[in-house]
């Protein structure tokens, strides 16, 4: 099964594709209709029911979350929970950029009301930390 929704300027770039075991979900997410917009999304992932047991990987990385649309991210997390429950392999990552205190604070809410291992990456560290091993920026550049 695949799914495929290009970024827009209030809505993150989705991708389902259970051939790669991967879901993500990318971008700025502030939509005019969030249940509209991901409603499909819910589906897909409730259709994986019907599919022989899997792995998959999901990633969350947004510059943006609004409220509305957090609510419809915590819905896929329930249904996330639901195909684990079933035997799928679930790994869930969360990554965030800048030390974000809010999207960092959503994911570990939804950790615990969905009682569901969400591992939260700060990306901006561990870039950091990759840039760090580098004496100058022309060691960064020959790689």
């Amino acid at each position: 099964m695949q799914y495929l929704k290009e970024a827009k300027s209030n809505t993150p770039y989705v991708s389902i594709d259970t051939e790669v075991d991967k879901f993500q979900i990318i971008g700025i997410s502030n939509c005019v209709n969030a249940k509209e917009f991901y409603e499909p999304i819910v589906n897909c992932i409730d259709n994986l029911t019907g599919l022989p047991l899997g792995k998959f990987h999901c990633v969350f990385q947004f510059d943006e979350l609004s409220h509305e649309d957090s609510k419809m991210i915590l819905f896929i997390f329930q249904k996330l929970k639901s195909i684990q429950i079933d035997g799928w392999d679930i790994t869930i990552d969360w990554n965030l950029m800048d030390n974000n205190a809010y999207l960092f604070k959503i994911a570990e809410d939804f950790e615990y009301m969905i009682d569901i291992k969400i591992n939260i990456n700060d990306l901006s560290k561990i870039n950091s930390n990759i840039l760090s091993t580098f004496k100058t920026k022309k060691d960064l550049v020959t790689i």
